[in-house]
């Protein structure tokens, strides 16, 4: 009897188990599994990487349209300033396609209150063109030249492609309303205020429309 039992005891514990065979199989289908699981984790972690820098970029952009449209806004026109438009008339606003200078105020943040004299520029840098912003404290007559340094100027907009001003109003009673590249007049703001931004091929920033209304383009505003 047990040489009888012997051998079907022995191919029970056959079926039960695994050949070697068997198991290589299985490790194989299970790193095979393990790669698809590991390289689907590193594909969303880069998904998640680069939708979070794209996120970023739009923030930074909107944060700087966002700021350019307040300090256009905020442009200031000086009743005593609204005479004959010459060499000698104290600047009110000065502005061609690629800079432009007004009187207006800075975010608390960044300033100590006050009235400042602004400018918004374009310029070359080393991957395309920045935009960049200066202030000055303005001193009432606005005669005294206050010598920008590094604490007062900022670049808003890195590796631009191109950066473009353009100005609406009527310069004086002769010339009908239309837009200019350089604004004719130096003792009066425009009427409207345009900045076109444009990107390189592949960058994926995309600058919203600006096309800003100054408070003082209709009424002129009295300093304290």
């Amino acid at each position: 009897m047990p040489r009888i039992d012997q051998p079907r005891r022995c191919a029970r514990h056959g079926q039960a188990g695994f050949t070697l065979l068997e198991l290589l199989v299985a490790l194989t289908l299970l790193g095979l599994v393990m790669a698809a699981v590991f390289g689907e984790l590193r594909f969303a972690a880069r998904a998640w990487d680069a939708t979070n820098a794209k996120q970023d970029r739009n923030s930074e952009l909107l944060s700087v349209h966002s700021f350019v449209r307040q300090r256009l806004q905020q442009v200031y026109v000086r009743q005593r300033n609204r005479r004959r438009d010459d060499e000698t008339s104290p600047l009110v606003f000065d502005g061609d396609s690629r800079s432009m200078t007004f009187l207006g105020t800075m975010p608390e943040q960044i300033s100590a209150g006050g009235f400042y004299r602004i400018s918004l520029s374009s310029e070359n840098g080393d991957d395309g063109s920045n935009l960049f912003v200066s202030w000055r404290p303005f001193d009432g007559d606005d005669t005294e030249p206050v010598a920008d340094s590094a604490d007062n100027s900022r670049v808003l907009l890195r590796g631009v492609a191109e950066i473009r001003f353009s100005y609406f109003g009527q310069a004086n009673d002769s010339v009908a309303p239309q837009w200019w590249n350089s604004w004719p007049s130096r003792d009066t703001a425009p009427a409207l205020i345009r900045i076109d931004v444009s990107f390189a091929g592949g960058d994926p920033r995309r600058w919203p429309e600006l096309v800003v209304a100054p408070a003082s383009a209709n009424a002129v505003q009295r300093l304290p």
